[in-house]
């Protein structure tokens, strides 16, 4: 039914289920930056969203694909939208928009995945949930940094309640 080349998703789904199964059936607003082929959008589009709710996928599409298995995979989700832009230029576009949860897992530059953070958290609704995966990744980025740095300097920031640190950040406003 889908085509999936990667599995960097499954691993989390404790998590998911855990934080996410509050906005099961309910009109809400889920914006995720960083979508690859969509097994993660396709996830909460079967098990979380209702049909009256709202998807935003962020992927520029340079990376590692060209989004064509990304558009394949989503195509029959009328709930789904895809922007092909970098994140930071596609948050100009959604600055005043409100999400109850928001997913990064976009670029892992320190400077990118900072400003997915600084943005993300901006459009969260008070009590919503983000979360940003990669947290525990131990590669190093292209600019030779890790997320891990970007995430650390983020959760300073006392606004932050947090509800989970491990390999992906959990947190709420």
């Amino acid at each position: 039914m889908y085509n999936f080349t990667q599995d960097w998703f499954s691993h989390n789904l404790k998590l998911f289920n855990k934080f996410l199964t509050q906005f099961k059936d309910k009109k809400v607003k889920f914006l995720e930056i960083g979508s690859y082929e969509g097994r993660s959008a396709i996830w909460m589009l079967e098990n979380i969203l209702s049909k009256d709710s709202e998807l935003i996928l962020v992927e520029p599409g340079y990376e590692l694909t060209n989004n064509d298995v990304l558009k394949e995979n989503i195509k029959n989700f009328v709930n789904c939208k895809l922007i092909e832009q970098p994140f930071e230029i596609a948050s100009k576009k959604l600055l005043w928009e409100k999400f109850d949860f928001v997913y990064i897992d976009g670029n892992h530059s320190k400077y990118n995945c900072y400003l997915d953070c600084v943005l993300g958290f901006h459009m969260l609704k008070y009590d919503g949930i983000l979360a940003i995966d990669d947290y525990g990744w131990d590669l190093f980025y292209n600019d030779g940094t890790r997320p891990k740095e970007a995430i650390d300097k983020f959760l300073n920031n006392p606004n932050v309640r947090l509800l989970h640190k491990g390999y992906q950040v959990w947190i709420t406003k």
